[in-house]
């Protein structure tokens, strides 16, 4: 029987229900583990049996989830049962790593044991490997189900010589101790990293970025928000020393943060219209010429800590903070929180501080505010009409939009609201 065969026999045996959706429960092949449910849909169904790859609906994002495809742990269909009364199906599948998105092999690692829901799982693949790392300003760490597009990365402790080089002047002219997950994405592409980064790099290194990181405080528009006194920080925590190093985390990322939204923003303007103006010299931009050295005065921060060293409530102390962001992140969790995860106190009380803000109206006038900046500022120093290296248009484009588009734009606005608070507790 062909494939096209068996596919319409097994549609005409399941009964979907009114949302045309079957439940179906994966399981180990050969070990009987189950190892998660998710929902198919007739297309979903049809395209695991053409495959071989098991293919699910995802219910809030309206649209089929090819397991894996975002963080690389895939399975192959063994074999497909169907039930009793043809309204759910069973899946014997070979699971390639984990399978759910905490990297816990199952994801029914809670069971009620002794009259208490206990964890009896541990996980096996930190959560952000699985959705492109952790050690940068964002950090992909939502469920494969979101559908969230992979970011493939070289890890700055991974670089060969010549990406660490370049990771070196990054940070060294950015003045920044990080090297965001986008440039880090870029080393994966062949080629990339040296074609973006030589062409940005002038811009990043003009003495009139700092002017643009100045004047950004007063465009992007912020609701009045509370400046908690001494007396709110010692309740979260938060002593002298503390505030400090929250300070210094503060803002390196708000410098990281507007520094590569502006040279992004070019960018990306540039490849949208490769002929639309000559690029203009930085001097005739803003009258200053650039500074060949970069910053060297990086401070000194506490270490990034990752998802799955933190204790169960601290990471969901970091998840619901992302969680606001859900809407230009889509799925990915801002580093920032997870640098901040050091004070769980601080964490428990940044949504009721920064709540006029998190709004979802105020955050996206806000981050369209940012952007429009972005614009604006960039408009003048579009890099040299260069095309990417062969093959990689789509890729980089589709990075540039999420990044330079959503991602970095939606917590810029988090900074400029955090380094007054910061600034009137010392």
């Amino acid at each position: 029987m062909s494939k096209h065969d068996t596919a319409a026999a097994v549609l005409a045996a399941l009964r979907f229900d009114a949302a045309g959706l079957v439940p179906a429960i994966a399981q180990q092949h050969d070990t009987g583990e189950v190892l998660m449910l998710a929902w198919m849909n007739r297309e979903a169904v049809a395209e695991t049996i053409a495959t071989g790859q098991v293919c699910y609906f995802s219910r809030s994002r309206g649209k089929l989830w090819r397991k894996g495809e975002s963080s690389g742990q895939v399975q192959r269909l063994v074999e497909l049962r169907i039930d009793c009364d043809g309204d759910a199906l069973l899946l014997q599948v070979d699971q390639h790593g984990v399978a759910c998105h905490t990297g816990r092999r199952s994801c029914f690692f809670r069971a009620v044991r002794d009259g208490a829901v206990q964890e009896i799982m541990a996980p096996e693949v930190d959560e952000a490997v699985l959705y492109g790392g952790a050690a940068a300003d964002h950090a992909p760490a939502a469920s494969a189900a979101s559908g969230a597009p992979a970011f493939p990365e070289v890890r700055e402790s991974d670089a060969d010589p010549a990406t660490a080089a370049i990771y070196a002047d990054i940070r060294a002219a950015s003045g920044q101790p990080l090297v965001n997950l986008i440039w880090r994405h870029f080393a994966a592409l062949p080629g990339v990293l040296p074609w973006a980064w030589g062409a940005v790099a002038p811009l990043v290194r003009s003495a009139g970025m700092a002017e643009a990181r100045r004047r950004i405080a007063a465009v992007v528009p912020l609701p009045s928000l509370p400046v908690p006194d001494t007396a709110a920080w010692r309740a979260a925590g938060l002593g002298p020393d503390d505030q400090r190093r929250v300070a210094a985390i503060v803002a390196a990322y708000t410098r990281g943060n507007v520094t590569n939204l502006m040279a992004l923003t070019a960018l990306r303007l540039r490849l949208l219209a490769p002929g639309d103006r000559p690029a203009r010299p930085l001097t005739d931009a803003w009258g200053r010429p650039a500074d060949p050295g970069g910053s060297s005065d990086i401070p000194p921060l506490d270490p990034l800590p990752r998802m799955a060293a933190l204790d169960p409530a601290t990471a969901a102390l970091v998840r619901a903070l992302a969680g606001y962001h859900a809407g230009a992140g889509g799925g990915v969790v801002p580093s920032l929180y997870l640098h901040l995860s050091h004070w769980p106190g601080l964490l428990r009380v940044l949504p009721d501080w920064l709540d006029p803000l998190l709004a979802p109206a105020a955050l996206r006038a806000a981050r369209e505010g940012a952007i429009a900046f972005a614009e604006q500022e960039a408009i003048a120093l579009l890099p040299a009409p260069i095309e990417p290296p062969p093959g990689t248009r789509e890729r980089v484009t589709a990075a540039l939009d999420r990044f330079a588009g959503k991602i970095i734009p939606d917590l810029v606005p988090v900074c400029l609201a955090l380094g007054p608070m910061l600034r009137s507790a010392g």
